[in-house]
């Protein structure tokens, strides 16, 4: 179910997912992938952490889930293929929600789409004012 394509407008969208070989961590059949493996990294954690953080802040996730956590439709779908796109503006509305100033920089930092892909963004982040209370 989670996995299950989803409809938005004229597209469909499906996450991505293969089964590893347990003994190399390499996809059983990486040349019948339908699209390319993404390397994961730590800007992926970090965006993933700034989700969470917004969800904690604010009370409500930024993307709409249903009661399993999964993606409420496919129109969150489309949000997540299309963020790099208009990553900037969520990540400034969902910087709007939240009340203190310092933490709302911290998210608009960690949810745009291009911040992470710099090999500083890490020592950027950890030096955040959000890190250092008064």
């Amino acid at each position: 179910e989670k996995i299950k394509p989803r409809r938005y407008g004229s597209k469909v969208y499906v996450i991505k997912c293969f089964h590893e070989n347990p003994a190399t961590g390499f996809p059983l059949s990486p040349g019948r992938l339908p699209y390319e493996l993404v390397q994961a990294s730590g800007g992926h954690d970090l965006w993933s952490f700034g989700l969470t953080l917004y969800g904690s802040l604010v009370g409500s996730p930024l993307i709409a889930v249903d009661a399993l956590n999964n993606l409420a439709s496919g129109a969150q779908y489309a949000s997540l293929h299309e963020w790099s796109e208009y990553g900037q503006h969520i990540a400034q509305v969902g910087g709007e929600a939240v009340k203190d100033p310092v933490a709302a920089d911290f998210l608009r930092r960690l949810l745009h789409p291009d911040t992470y892909t710099s090999s500083t963004f890490i020592d950027r982040i950890l030096e955040h004012p959000f890190f250092s209370p008064p």
